[in-house]
């Protein structure tokens, strides 16, 4: 369930990168980012919950270590605390907001499924950024954030 969040907005860009969305059109594209926002937020009020109410706090290792340089190892590592619960919580809100006034706003852009999937995946490096257990690991959420914006139009 911690996963939840990063693998939906993932899964989103994802689907709407594809050619796949082509063929549901803009409305179905819309609909498949927007609810899996929704199951974002729904999960991360979820988490926020069990974070800040029960006082417990995660820690996930996804992959094990990335590299080791002499006593430092980096891992793929994700740390859920009071902080990471409150910005998991507002990031996933506001991007909800963004993708359901995106929709309404760009109704008429030829390259709307385009536009989704690019801000599926910024908010996917958003929450790669925020819930990051290492400086490496931020970084890696950091540098998607100033790459998605810069990809979705020319």
């Amino acid at each position: 369930m911690y996963l939840m969040p990063l693998l939906s907005t993932l899964l989103s860009s994802v689907f709407a990168g594809f050619m796949v969305s082509r063929g549901l059109g803009h409305r179905g594209t819309a609909v498949f980012s927007i609810l899996s926002l929704v199951i974002a937020f729904l999960s991360s009020a979820i988490i926020w919950i069990e974070v800040v109410l029960g006082s417990c706090e995660v820690w996930i290792d996804l992959f094990g270590s990335w590299f080791e340089v002499g006593t430092v190892q980096v891992s793929w590592s994700l740390y859920y605390d009071l902080l990471t619960a409150h910005m998991l919580f507002t990031v996933t809100s506001v991007s909800l907001a963004v993708h359901i006034y995106a929709v309404v706003y760009m109704r008429s852009d030829p390259h709307l499924t385009l536009f989704m999937s690019y801000l599926s995946l910024f908010t996917f490096f958003m929450l790669v950024l925020v819930t990051g257990d290492n400086l490496i690991l931020m970084l890696v959420g950091w540098e998607g954030n100033q790459q998605c914006p810069s990809g979705t139009y020319f």
